[in-house]
């Protein structure tokens, strides 16, 4: 997260080897690696959560904006 006095910027990296991919009917990442498959947890839905916890927190204690863009 990068905090100033105008804005706040989540960025959400993930490190995954292999194929990956975005299930968004089950809301799950699949990754196929050699002769393995494996479920990770859904990258936007926990983007979702950070910006839902971290905007509930802005609007407590300051007046910072938050707003997300997915690219």
């Amino acid at each position: 997260m990068i905090l100033s006095k105008k804005f706040a910027l989540i960025l959400e990296v993930k490190n995954y080897a292999g194929e990956l991919y975005f299930d968004t009917e089950f809301h799950q990442l699949i990754r196929k690696k050699e002769e393995s498959t494996s479920t990770l947890p859904y990258p936007l839905t926990q983007l979702k959560r950070l910006e839902f916890q971290l905007n509930n927190w802005l609007n407590k204690y300051t007046s910072i904006p938050c707003t997300v863009w997915l690219s």
